[in-house]
Parts: structure tokens; sequence; C-alpha cells
């Protein structure tokens, strides 16, 4: 079309269109050839969550969202996206803190399954059962 312009969002997805195989390997190898200062101009809350799936390596990942979330607002997805990735590091205190975080902006069912998962890894299974509880009633 003309005067459409290609995005990191749109090719990524145009890729996840394919297979997440695909998808998940090209935006990990994306995000690590660009400074922080480009990726500021670039990210978007699809892409922060995209790029919290990618645990290519989650400690250096964890700390280049940090550095780039220094005076941005902190949304679910930039919540999403730290809380998956203390997941990924076996940080479960900072994930469960993280994830509650983007529970309080904004209730969905993956971060109720993903708040379920980090109790259950912290060994509090009660309130694992109620964050699990809580994802069960989202599907009525």
């Amino acid at each position: 079309t003309p005067g459409w312009r290609e995005t990191l969002h749109s090719y990524y997805f145009r890729l996840g269109d394919i297979d997440d195989q695909v998808g998940y390997p090209w935006a990990s190898q994306i995000f690590s050839g660009f400074s922080l200062r480009e990726l500021k101009a670039q990210l978007d809350d699809r892409l922060l969550e995209a790029y919290a799936e990618c645990h290519d390596d989650p400690a250096q990942q964890y700390s280049n969202l940090e550095s780039w979330a220094l005076g941005q607002n902190r949304t679910v997805a930039l919540h999403w996206a730290l809380g998956r990735l203390s997941q990924a590091q076996g940080l479960w205190g900072k994930a469960h803190v993280h994830l509650e975080h983007a529970l309080d902006l904004r209730p969905s069912l993956k971060i109720c399954l993903a708040l379920g998962e980090t109790a259950h890894e912290m060994g509090d299974e009660e309130k694992a059962l109620a964050y699990w509880r809580r994802a069960s009633e989202m599907l009525r």
C-alpha cells in the first residue's frame, strides 16, 4: 500500500502468523541489536509482551527493560514483561511484585495464571489456588 511503513511491531506479528518458532527468535535477535535509545522509540505494549517471552538472556533483558523504563509510565505490559523475565530467572518474589502491579492496573486471565504459577513456586499453595480460581472465574 502506498505510504504504508513497516514497523517492528507489524513485522514481528507477520512472522508470528507464520509460527512462534520464527517470531520469538527473530524478536530476540532484533532486540539485542538495538541501542537503548533506539528501543525507546520503538517499543510498544505488544512488543514488550513479546520481549518477555524471548528468554534469550533473561537477566540482561530485565536490566535492559529497567533502564528503558526510567522516566516511562509503568504500564501493564512493562510490569508483565518484568514479571515474566523475573520468573524466567527464578526470582519469584520480584516476579510476584511486578505481576501484582500488572493485575492492579488491568486484571487478566494470563496475569492471574502467571501469579498462580509464581505463588506455587514460592510454596504458597493457598494463594496459588486463589489466583487460579480468579482466572477460572474470568472464563465465565
